[in-house]
Parts: C-alpha cells; structure tokens; sequence
C-alpha cells in the first residue's frame, strides 16, 4: 500500500480532501501530457507531481512518525537521480558539509542518514532533467506503433487472402491465364466465322472492290 492510500485512510476530513484535490490534480496533468506530450504539459505534471509529493511528506510524519529515510550518502545520491534530478557526487558531499556561516544545504541526521523529506527539500534547488521513465514510455510508444503497423498490414494481408477464396478477388496469374484463353476463343471463333461465311460475302460483293463497304456490312451483320 502507497504512502497517499495509507494517509486517506487515516487523515482526518480536512487533510483528506487536500489529499484528493492534489491527487486528482496529478491525474489530470498526466492525462494532459499523454494526450499531448509537450514541455509544458510536462512542466504541468512536474509541478502537480511536486505539490502532492509535498502534502504528503508534510502529512506523513503526522500520521506516521516513524519517516522513510535512505542510510547512506550513495544511497541518497542514487535515490535523487532516481527521480530525475542532476547531481554530482562531489557536490552532494559539499552541499551535507556546509559552512559554519552557512548551513548544509542538505540536512544530514546524526545517524548519518537522509529523511526523504529533507532529499524532497533539498531536490528542490537541483537541476530537473525529468521522469527517468519518460524515454521509456516514449520508446514503448513507438513500439506500439511499429506492433500496430505490422498487425494492420497483416490483417489486410489476410482480408485480401480471404476474399480471394471467397471469390472476390482473382489472383494476377489466374487472371492473365483468363485472359488468354479468351483472346485465344475469339480467334478461333473469328476464324472459323470467316471460314464459315467468306464464300458468301465474295458472291455478295461479287469481287469488286467498289462494294467494300458492302462487304463491311455484310460481317457486321452476322
């Protein structure tokens, strides 16, 4: 169970409706940016992102005293860039020393370990470079697309198979071969009429090639 299910569950009234409104808000800016994946819809969802993050690591020591922590400074560095955040080794260790006119930027406790609410504090003066999983959401995209691409191409592949066994379509080899058997009928039928019935157009022109278009009238006829 998440850190937002658990304090809905125990909040009181007011907190929870906080809760709710910057949760719903979250939801709204993700659905904005997958339908419309500009940076602004993601500076949108990284300010909606930030805002629920910051109710709940300001309610959870309420609800929950006993606060998440991360033990070592590699584990702190590991957890900042893990959320997407730019930092240096060598800076972090800088930024948990501190000066004695300037306090650490980072807040260490006594143990030696980071509460995560203070790495969500200190996150906020770093260099965001965004959702580590967003370059994987946009290649599992393009996947898709190629995945949807080929399964259409399939599909017409098929459809096309399909109506040429139902008869609907006539493959180019068959309908060439069609083709030449019928060129081949109407010679022979052309053949055999002439054949047939030349005896007779000659009596009826006589020979002469005056009468030609007699002749010509004579086969249109038949």
């Amino acid at each position: 169970m998440d850190k937002l299910t658990q304090l809905l569950e125990k909040a009181t009234d007011t907190d929870r409706v906080e809760l709710k409104i910057h949760h719903n808000a979250q939801v709204a800016c993700l659905k904005a940016y997958n339908d419309d994946p500009t940076a602004l819809r993601q500076r949108d969802l990284k300010s909606a992102r930030d805002a629920l993050e910051d109710v709940i690591n300001r309610l959870w020591p309420v609800y929950f005293p006993d606060e998440d922590r991360v033990e070592t400074v590699k584990e702190a560095i590991a957890w900042l860039r893990a959320k997407g955040y730019k930092i240096a080794n060598s800076k972090f260790y800088q930024d948990c020393k501190g000066t004695k006119k300037t306090p650490a930027k980072c807040r260490r406790q006594v143990d030696g370990s980071f509460l995560v609410r203070d790495l969500y504090l200190y996150a906020k003066s770093l260099t965001y470079l965004g959702d580590p999983a967003a370059g994987l959401d946009q290649a599992h995209r393009r996947k898709l697309e190629l995945e949807t691409r080929k399964l259409e191409k399939q599909t017409a592949l098929l459809d096309h198979d399909l109506k040429v066994k139902q008869g609907a379509f006539v493959p180019r080899e068959e309908a060439d071969m069609m083709r030449a058997a019928l060129v081949s009928i109407l010679e022979a039928n052309v053949k055999n009429m002439l054949m047939t019935h030349a005896g007779r157009w000659i009596a009826w022109v006589g020979g002469d090639p005056q009468k030609t278009s007699d002749f010509i009238n004579a086969m249109i006829g038949f």
